[in-house]
């Protein structure tokens, strides 16, 4: 609730202050042209330790963009495939994660380890990746039916990054004008903030 009520008064704010502010519903990696990216916001709330947010670079082809659910304590939002073949990754935003008896793997991102599980390998590519990080964790939870859902797998991965906090702090400051911050002190939270 409290993460749904601050982006709602920042959304608010930075309307008020004649900021452009993407509203597509899709947390992109890059910001949008003069503007931020609400949706961004709305993770990085859910989860105010959290280092990382998982974002979309670019939906792979063939795929689509589904439904974004954000509350206290975790986010999370699904790439689908539009062909007939049932097929979904599940991104999980959360403070923490149980990779025990996943598989350690390396990793492309400095300062995140990567681990998979997979539950299934015949007909089905099934289980979860880990992404591990400083005050969060990122699941990629997938069920991709056929014998090529490792590197189906590997390209919708491939679609999706990170964005660190800092970064994404950065841009609320400058995008309003220093009058909003994404991670308010204790007692500017609780005062409501300065605008």
């Amino acid at each position: 609730m409290r993460a749904a009520l601050w982006l709602a008064a920042l959304v608010v704010a930075l309307a008020g202050c004649s900021v452009d502010v993407d509203t597509s519903g899709m947390p992109g990696c890059a910001p949008p042209a003069n503007g931020l990216n609400s949706t961004l916001v709305l993770i990085a709330q859910s989860v105010p330790t959290a280092s990382q947010l998982p974002c979309v670079r670019a939906v792979p082809v063939g795929w689509e963009f589904g439904d974004l659910r954000a509350r206290n304590g975790g986010a999370e939002f699904q790439l689908i495939a539009s062909r007939e073949q049932s097929q979904e990754v599940v991104v999980e935003l959360r403070d923490e994660c149980d990779v025990s008896g996943a598989t350690k793997l390396s990793s492309q991102n400095p300062g995140i380890r990567r681990f998979e599980r997979i539950t299934e390998s015949g007909s089905a590519y099934v289980g979860e990746r880990y992404y591990v990080y400083e005050g969060g964790c990122t699941t990629y939870r997938f069920d991709l039916p056929g014998p090529d859902g490792g590197q189906t797998l590997n390209t919708v991965a491939g679609s999706l990054g990170f964005v660190s906090r800092q970064t994404l702090s950065q841009q609320v400051h400058d995008h309003s004008d220093g009058r909003l911050e994404l991670d308010p002190s204790p007692s500017a939270a609780a005062s409501g903030g300065e605008a």
